[in-house]
């Protein structure tokens, strides 16, 4: 059995998809005690953007046009809104305190640019930023197809939606622990997850939700900066 055979019952064979996510949650969770696990997340979700991109029929998986452009705008000005909404409830309950897991949001993006300000400091995070919204072609692709068939439509958008918010520990809350952090993280991405999933199943494209999840991220990066660049 060559390497090719192996991706691809990986990839595409239904009682894999708890393996593969495993496989990705190991050093996105991991990464809270050992930083340098990181490093293999967006070659991981990179891997399973171009396994898809090359399947013969990769429209099932979501990697096709959109239905509906008008839809789409609306799924972008949605995942906006939502992490408007969120970050702003929670700057007014926690501040500008540590207990605000968008303070740790705009820290590590501030210490992955080297600055705090500027350019540099936008260009740098933009492009993190959408390195990791390929994780799309996973959730609202590879799993969204799979998990629909067993659990429905609406029971997969929520399913998916509260396992990735779960990944997101391994940044937010965990190391060090902190349950307000966390407790203020989880409604946010699930929310933001909700919103991804309904976007998916009204454009059919996951192209779309990469891209409202990239901007949206960029958007939140912003109104971080706005609120928290003085704390650096």
């Amino acid at each position: 059995m060559n390497i090719k055979t192996i991706l691809s019952n990986l990839l595409y064979k239904q009682e894999n998809v708890w393996v593969l996510f495993i496989l990705l949650a190991l050093p996105r969770l991991g990464a809270a005690f050992y930083s340098s696990l990181n490093v293999f997340v967006p070659i991981l979700y990179l891997g399973i953007t171009l396994a898809l991109w090359f399947h013969p029929q990769r429209y099932i998986y979501g990697l096709r046009p959109p239905t509906s452009v008008f839809l789409s705008l609306v799924g972008l000005v949605g995942m906006i809104g939502i992490y408007f909404a969120t970050s702003t409830t929670l700057l007014y309950l926690f501040g500008t305190s540590e207990h605000h897991w968008n303070v740790k949001f705009y820290e590590i993006m501030a210490e992955t640019s080297g600055a705090t300000g500027g350019s540099i400091f936008f260009i740098v995070g933009a492009s993190v930023l959408c390195i990791y919204a390929l994780e799309e072609f996973y959730f609202r692709g590879l799993l969204f197809t799979n998990l629909k068939e067993k659990m429905g439509t609406a029971m997969t958008i929520v399913v998916i939606a509260v396992l990735w918010s779960l990944l997101h520990l391994g940044v937010y809350g965990l190391q060090p622990f902190d349950k307000f952090q966390i407790a203020g993280m989880l409604p946010c991405v699930i929310l933001m997850g909700i919103g991804l999933g309904w976007i998916r199943v009204v454009t059919g494209s996951v192209y779309v939700c990469f891209i409202c999840q990239a901007s949206a991220n960029i958007f939140l990066l912003w109104w971080s900066q706005w609120n928290f660049s003085s704390l650096f």
